[in-house]
């Protein structure tokens, strides 16, 4: 079958396993059913350390999707989701006014070292969920894609 476009979401998981609070004073997390909701009373400390993924190409053009619902009012402006290298240098941001639906993604180039973290912002409560990540190549939001090491056997 020639022109088959297999998506792969690099992320092993839906689930939100892998998670560091920035600060325990000022940061709520609860976690159910492939949610992850933040809390923060402090808005520039409070955030959720979820991710590093390593092993991507360097160089490669990637896109980091998900859904981003507010729980409490948002601000009108603010980086919701950031994208870093190892040096904290920023790759990609997500910004409230680039949501959409209750949808955001961004494009970025994969560092040097094959290495970025994610972070999630509170902004006053947040809900995160269905997080993608996956190469600009193959992205494509009308076809249907598969969790790393779960695509069904035909």
């Amino acid at each position: 079958m020639s022109g088959l476009v297999i998506r792969k979401n690099l992320f092993p998981s839906p689930l939100f396993s892998h998670y560091r609070k920035s600060n325990e004073a000022t940061t709520d997390i609860e976690v159910a059913d492939g949610v992850l909701t933040v809390n923060g009373t402090d808005p520039s400390r409070s955030y959720v350390e979820w991710r590093t993924i390593r092993g991507l190409e360097p160089g490669a053009r990637m896109v980091f999707r998900c859904r981003c619902e507010p729980v409490g009012e948002w601000p009108q402006s603010g980086v919701v989701v950031w994208l870093y290298r190892t040096d904290w240098g920023t790759v990609g941001s997500i910004t409230v006014s680039q949501i959409a639906d209750g949808v955001a993604f961004c494009e970025f180039s994969a560092p040097a070292d094959g290495v970025v973290g994610v972070r999630f912002a509170a902004m006053n409560g947040t809900r995160f969920s269905e997080p993608l990540l996956e190469a600009k190549a193959t992205f494509d939001q009308s076809l249907p894609f598969f969790y790393h090491g779960t695509m069904p056997m035909a």
